[in-house]
């Protein structure tokens, strides 16, 4: 049978879709990748193993029997430990709600459930999804070296990507950033050049207080989603959680106002800006990979905080959707990403090019070698 861990989920698709493959045949390889590789990548919190092979077979009796719901149908997918789900518990990186399991699935696992997917199990993230693991929780291991860190706070999926362990999700931009980092923009630059692109010298808002703004701001909305545990149960929590819920609960309800009002401003002036471009490219973060030994000090080095969020911080301030893509390699043989973003509600743009630049290029189809 062809090994199929690497495809991409649209290929797989149509191989189910034409019965070149089954949706059992398919699961079933998935899962034994699974229980060879991920003892080692702790990429999945848990595996839903038998309701999938009963997913899966459901799936080839509608195949066969004509019954055909679409490009989902009996492809095997995972989703992250936040998305509820009624069949599995959903910790969302946390040692409080490890045995939660609700009553009810997710909108999004929903929809993927009735469009036929097969679900493998739920991929492990950083506590609460914010920036460290729960210390009960064995952090996802990054597939192309270990000693690397392997992101957040989607770092189990990001893991499980590139193990093929499931299927998948000018100044500023450019200054105080990895030389490595911009030979990788410059490439993508070119490719999309060549596609066709036009690009444009742009003046960016400063961004400076929305990053510094990020972290208060999430701070006060995870205080709000967990006033029900804590600090009741405050012990069942890792340090950093801790850390993040005691600055939100701290937080005056003037200062959150500041911080709502500097937040609003800002995206004004960003959709203002994209009323003159259609996308953005940027980095997805100034440095090449950093190891697990550099970001294990990353609380006592406040510039490497700020560094580490300067391109990603601004866009969840203002919820513009953005497309992470691989475009290059360290030379520490790591991968290397840039992002481009999109004006609010433009997903459909950030589709079109990002389909454009992998057809054009092959970065997103290496793999490390497990």
């Amino acid at each position: 049978m062809k090994n199929l861990h690497f495809l991409e989920l649209t290929d797989l698709a149509e191989l189910i879709r034409t019965r070149e493959i089954s949706p059992v045949e398919a699961t079933r390889q998935q899962l034994d990748r699974i229980a060879t590789l991920d003892g080692a990548l702790a990429s999945y919190a848990v595996v839903t193993a038998e309701r999938a092979m009963a997913e899966a077979r459901a799936a080839e009796t509608d195949i066969v029997a004509g019954r055909y719901r679409g490009p989902l149908h009996g492809v095997p997918l995972a989703v992250k430990d936040l998305f509820w789900t009624c069949d599995a518990p959903t910790a969302a990186g946390t040692a409080l709600h490890k045995r939660f399991r609700p009553a009810e699935d997710a909108t999004a696992v929903r929809r993927l459930r009735e469009a036929g997917a097969v679900l493998l199990g739920k991929l492990q993230m950083t506590e609460g999804a914010y920036s460290d693991h729960h210390p009960e929780i064995t952090p996802p291991r990054n597939p192309w070296n270990a000693d690397y860190w392997p992101g957040i706070s989607s770092s189990g999926p990001g893991v499980a990507v590139a193990a093929g362990l499931c299927f998948v999700d000018r100044d500023w931009g450019r200054s105080d950033v990895d030389p490595q980092v911009l030979a990788v923009l410059d490439d993508a630059e070119r490719v999309l050049s060549a596609l066709g692109a036009e690009f444009v010298e742009v003046q960016v808002p400063d961004v400076t207080q929305a990053v510094a703004d990020w972290a208060p701001n999430c701070a006060v909305e995870a205080a709000v989603a967990h006033r029900a545990t804590y600090p009741s149960r405050r012990a069942e929590y890792g340090p950093v959680m801790r850390m993040v819920l005691d600055t939100g609960r701290a937080l005056s309800g003037l200062d959150y106002q500041d911080v709502l009002l500097r937040r609003m401003a800002f995206r004004g002036r960003m959709r203002a800006l994209f009323g003159t471009i259609d996308l953005l490219l940027v980095p997805a973060h100034p440095f090449a990979p950093l190891s697990l030994k550099t970001m294990g000090t990353m609380g006592l080095q406040p510039e490497l905080i700020a560094r580490l969020q300067a391109y990603t911080a601004p866009f969840n301030m203002t919820g513009q959707p953005t497309l992470t893509l691989p475009g290059g390699f360290s030379t520490d043989g790591l991968p290397i990403a840039f992002q481009m973003v999109a004006a609010d509600l433009d997903e459909a743009m950030l589709i079109r090019a990002g389909i454009a630049f992998q057809r054009a290029t092959d970065w997103h189809r290496r793999h490390p070698a497990l």
